[in-house]
């Protein structure tokens, strides 16, 4: 069974029953096959082939950074994606997941995380988000999986609009106009994947790259390494230890301070497990 994207799981985020605004979910939502993120650039060695994995910006908030370790991270979940979907399995929602302790119901869940996209009026780079907030269903991009890589389907070419002609029939494509930049989320400032708004980004670290997905089964057969197992919210024991840091990140400036945060969050969680036995 996979996780899909539910008002319930918000609610985890904060430890409490109050339900985060979610508007407009079909109904009918199912989840796909779990992957990973891999960068394809093939002209620039020193980032071709690296994975993507959220970096902690805020209180449930993430973007999905250049990684210079290979999966299972030491937090799994970090680097596992998927897509909710309606009828094509091979487009819908990008969706990370979040290892959350529940100070209520003293238990861990994996919080589903949509992706989305943060427009700026101070750049033409659009910095890549998972969080858990109020979300519409129709304002979050569609990902699409195609042969070349994710793409998101663009519906208007506003390049060819013409002064008083409709512009009609509007065409859908798929568009490719992932970069890597560093990206500044006051504190913190990563080595991220971004979608530039325009033809060329005015960010001078953006590199252009696709972003190709690897099965997240089969590529730990073909590593002869253990899948991670991360159960679906509801469904995980009430204690999951985390692993150590066994690598670091020199993509990241603010790293160690987004995990240490989350840490400390946990073993204050497990101090509470202690006073109540």
């Amino acid at each position: 069974m996979k996780t899909v994207f539910t008002s319930a799981a918000l609610a985890v985020l904060a430890g409490s029953t109050t339900v985060a605004a979610q508007r407009n979910f079909p109904a009918d939502l199912k989840a796909g096959a779990r992957f990973y993120l891999q960068l394809s650039a093939p002209d620039n060695s020193s980032i071709d082939g690296l994975f993507l994995k959220a970096c902690h910006t805020g209180a449930g908030r993430s973007t999905l950074c250049v990684s210079d370790l290979r999966p299972p991270f030491p937090r799994p979940e970090e680097g596992i994606f998927y897509l909710n979907y309606t009828n094509d399995a091979n487009q819908g929602i990008l969706i990370n997941e979040k290892d959350v302790f529940d100070v209520e119901e003293q238990r861990r869940y994996l919080l589903p995380l949509p992706f989305s996209l943060v427009l700026s009026t101070d750049t033409n780079v659009a910095m890549t988000l998972v969080a858990a907030e109020d979300v519409d269903y129709r304002t979050l991009p569609k990902v699409k999986l195609t042969a070349d890589g994710l793409s998101i389907p663009v519906t208007v070419d506003d390049s060819k609009f013409r002064e008083g002609i409709l512009p009609i029939p509007i065409s859908y494509d798929d568009a490719s106009r992932w970069y890597t930049c560093w990206v500044l989320s006051i504190p913190y400032y990563y080595e991220a994947l971004a979608w530039v708004t325009g033809l060329v980004p005015r960010n001078p670290t953006c590199r252009s790259v696709k972003v190709v997905t690897v099965d997240a089964v089969a590529y730990h057969a073909q590593n002869q390494s253990a899948a991670p197992v991360i159960p679906d919210p509801g469904m995980m024991p009430e204690v999951i230890p985390k692993p150590g840091l066994d690598g670091q990140d020199n993509r990241t400036n603010h790293d160690d301070e987004g995990s240490e945060d989350e840490d400390g969050d946990d073993e204050e969680s497990e101090d509470e497990d202690s006073d109540d036995e």
